[in-house]
Formats: structure tokens, sequence, C-alpha cells
């Protein structure tokens, strides 16, 4: 019987070493154990558990939405209950996404794993889960059987694109932005648009949209914006620590007691001010340039 090679303790000793120092939060020695420590992550290494546990109930959640948009047709009687739980599943997804990037920060926990897996747990929650609420509410009733599907899968595949490019390009952008829109602010304005119409009564017998066309556009929309290369405010660079003006903490509270006494008319008009701010601002640049020109150069 073969005796297993051993491995040679020097390897052993550097490899102790580097993880020594990324678990203290200081930089590798050099390039290639950084390559060697990010190659060995994973679950064969092991990985963090509290931001990766928040990741899996924002998974969780996703699929919860997407079991609960598609039981609005499994269930005999009409009503806008599973519509209703799916839309604020999405948005109890949104919370715990903000908070597992936020904890692994804190707890100096962040890894390459976890970067993975948070973008294909988003691709379920804030793509899939999105597309299938406003698939089920409003698309499954378009003009002909299979557009308003195509129109729902051409989100999902958007926001699948969105990601895939954050992945490869977040280190080349300035600090505090985003290249186009954020899969979570996508599905914020889908949700609260949905809860609206809700609360606002505006249904037919099959409690759904009675509408077709605006949906479509509000869809095809968000999926374009997701993939644009309008840059949105991150608000990743916000100082929590610092001190601040005492008008500040005054109108924090009367932002919350607006939200809490209006919570989907609030919540409905911020999503959708902060999806199309880029594309307004995008506009009236444009339009200040042409001023300027015109200026410059009189005809």
């Amino acid at each position: 019987m073969t005796e297993r090679p051993q491995r040679p303790k020097g390897r052993l000793r550097g490899r102790f070493a580097r993880r020594k120092l990324k678990e203290q939060g200081l930089p590798p020695v050099d390039g290639a154990a950084a390559a060697d420590e990010q190659l060995r992550e994973g679950p064969r290494r092991g990985f963090y558990l509290l931001p990766n546990l928040l990741t899996t109930i924002s998974l969780i959640l996703g699929f919860y939405s997407v079991s609960m948009s598609f039981g609005a047709f499994i269930n005999p009687k009409p009503g806008v209950d599973y519509f209703f739980r799916a839309a604020w599943a999405i948005f109890a997804a949104a919370i715990f996404d903000s908070l597992d990037g936020r904890v692994a920060r804190l707890t100096r926990t962040t890894s390459s794993f976890g970067m993975q897996y948070d973008s294909l747990a988003d691709l379920i929650s804030f793509g899939v889960a999105p597309a299938a609420l406003m698939y089920n509410f409003a698309l499954r009733w378009g003009p002909r059987a299979g557009f308003g599907w195509a129109v729902a899968l051409l989100f999902v595949i958007c926001a699948a694109l969105r990601l895939a490019r954050f992945n490869v390009t977040t280190e080349n952008l300035p600090k505090g932005v985003f290249q186009g829109l954020a899969t979570p602010a996508a599905s914020a304005v889908v949700l609260f648009t949905v809860l609206l119409m809700i609360d606002l009564g505006w249904l037919n017998d099959q409690c759904t949209a009675p509408v077709f066309w605006p949906f479509m556009i509000l869809t095809l929309a968000l999926a374009l914006l997701m993939v644009s290369r309008f840059h949105y405010p991150s608000f990743k660079n916000l100082d929590l620590h610092r001190r601040h003006p005492f008008g500040t903490l005054i109108l924090i509270i009367l932002a919350l007691i607006v939200i809490f006494e209006e919570p989907v008319k609030t919540l409905f008009l911020l999503a959708t001010g902060y999806a199309a701010w880029a594309p307004v601002r995008w506009l009236l640049r444009g339009k200040r340039n042409k001023a300027a020109a015109a200026q410059v150069n009189p005809s």
C-alpha cells in the first residue's frame, strides 16, 4: 500500500500565514500569494456564515415571491392576497440584500464566493421574481399569446446581463455610482406599481391590471435601463458616523412620517423617481449643451 505524499511544510506554513493576514484585513505579501488564496476560496476552503446566511434569506424570499405570483391562478377564488405577498416578499429580499454586503464589509468577511453567490441570489429575487409578478399581474393579458411572456423574459435576461457586467466592471467605475439601473431598484418599481394598483383598486375581475400596454412599456423601459450606460448614485459613500446638521434629522423624521402615512404611494414615487433620474438628467444636459453651443456659434 502506497503512502499518500505529504505536502511540504513550507507551503502549509505560507498558506496559514496568508490566511491569517486576510482575517486581520492586511494585504497579502505578493500578487502570487493573493492569486493562490483567491483560487482556493469556496466551499472546500469554507465560507463566512453571517453574510451568506443573509443572502440565502434573500434568495428564499425571492423564490417565495415567484411561487406566490403563480399561485394567484392556482387559487380557485380570485384575490389580491397572492400578489400582495409576492410584492412585499421582493421588498423584504431587497432589505436582506442590502444587509449582506454591509455586514460583510463591517465584519471584514468579504470574499469572491460571497460576491458570486449574491449575484446568483439577486438574479432570482430581483430578476425572476419581479418578472413573474409583472407577467401574472398584467403581461399575461396581452393581445397575442406569448407576447407578454417574451417581455417578462427580456426583463430576466437584462437583469442577468446587468449583474454579470457589475461583477466585471465595478472596479473601473467612479466611487459611489452604478452603471445602469440596479436590479433591486428596477424590481422596486415593479412591486410598488403592482401595490399601487391594488391600493387604488384599479383591477379587473381577475384582480389583475386591466391594461396591458402601459405595463409592457414600463417593463421594457426598466429592462433597458438596467443594461444602459446611465450612472446612478449608489449611496454607498454615505457617512453615517460623522456629524450632520440638525435640520437633516428633522428632514429624515418628516420623510419617515410621510412614508408611514402613505407607504405605497410614497415608495412608488421614490422608486420611479430614482429610475427616471438618470435619463431625465441626460436629456436636460443635452438641452443645456445645445443651448450653450447655440450661444457660442450663433447662426
